[in-house]
């Protein structure tokens, strides 16, 4: 008697086991979907971007230039211009 009620909770642990393991695998498949997801969402709108080379002697500022622009600062404003919701190229 003593020997099948032994059995009974082996099962019961391998089973609880089981189950856990499954679970653990299911939560670790969907981490990697949505990192993967994640990944492609922005390596996707990254691409869009349109980039321009320049070269890194084009950026240099004569010394007499800049002693004439002491004292200023430069700010850059950034935005989209669109009509109607159309964010096509060129806007």
């Amino acid at each position: 008697m003593a020997r099948k009620h032994g059995e009974k909770e082996n099962k019961t642990a391998k089973t609880i086991l089981k189950v856990l393991a499954i679970i653990l695998l299911v939560i670790i498949l969907a981490a990697g979907a949505i990192v993967g997801a994640a990944y492609w969402y922005v390596n996707d709108k990254l691409g869009k971007m349109q980039q321009v080379e320049i070269k890194e002697e084009d950026l240099k500022i004569d010394e007499k230039v800049e002693e004439k622009l002491t004292g200023y600062r430069n700010i850059a404003i950034f935005g989209v211009d669109s009509r109607e919701d159309s964010y096509s190229k060129g806007n």
